[in-house]
């Protein structure tokens, strides 16, 4: 029983890893479905200022 739940965990992680890669694939960069004005206004929001090394993690995180 035990064997069977530690399968059936790994193939969810497996799963979700999988999962995680194609839509990663599948997506188009974040400057094609994000404003600019946008991603500057939750950057300030976000980190109090608005620089070249806050806006690259507004976009990508």
């Amino acid at each position: 029983m035990a064997l069977i739940t530690l399968a059936r965990k790994i193939s969810k992680i497996i799963y979700f890893i999988l999962l995680f890669l194609v839509l990663g694939r599948a997506l188009p960069r974040p400057e094609i479905y994000l404003d600019y004005d946008i991603a500057r206004d939750i950057c300030h929001f976000l980190f109090g200022s608005v620089n070249a090394d806050t806006m690259y993690d507004t976009f990508f995180y």
